[in-house]
């Protein structure tokens, strides 16, 4: 069975890596490359094939249930953006980035224009 004197010196040899490592990290930051990616997939392992739902939302309304029971073929729901503005984009439910609509091959796209700093 190991001794005190054995149990502090592994330790602190513990703790000087991992302060050795910070050190090195903060004076060292890896280079960006290229583009700045949402996530770095290189850190995500055995996450790569696991599927999660996009949501690309263009506006919200509100509307009263008796307004809801009037909506006809032809009804016109105003959303509460501006045509042009941003388009939300979430990843199972939760705000990964901005975007633009636009339309490639005759689908329509959405361009990433910004990605919200983390929380």
């Amino acid at each position: 069975m190991p001794g005190v004197d054995e149990i502090d010196k592994s330790v602190k040899d513990v703790i000087d890596k991992i302060a050795e490592q910070a050190t090195n990290d903060t004076i060292n930051p890896p280079e960006p490359k290229g583009k700045e990616a949402l996530f770095d997939p290189n850190k995500l392992g055995i996450l790569n094939d696991v599927t999660i739902t996009l949501t690309i939302e263009i506006g919200r309304a509100q509307i009263k249930i008796r307004d809801l029971l009037n909506l006809t073929k032809d009804s016109i729901i105003d959303l509460n953006k501006l045509a042009g503005e941003p388009v939300d984009i979430y990843a199972n439910g939760k705000l990964i980035a901005k975007g633009n609509i636009i339309t490639a091959n005759g689908k329509y796209c959405v361009r990433l224009t910004s990605i919200p700093e983390k929380s």
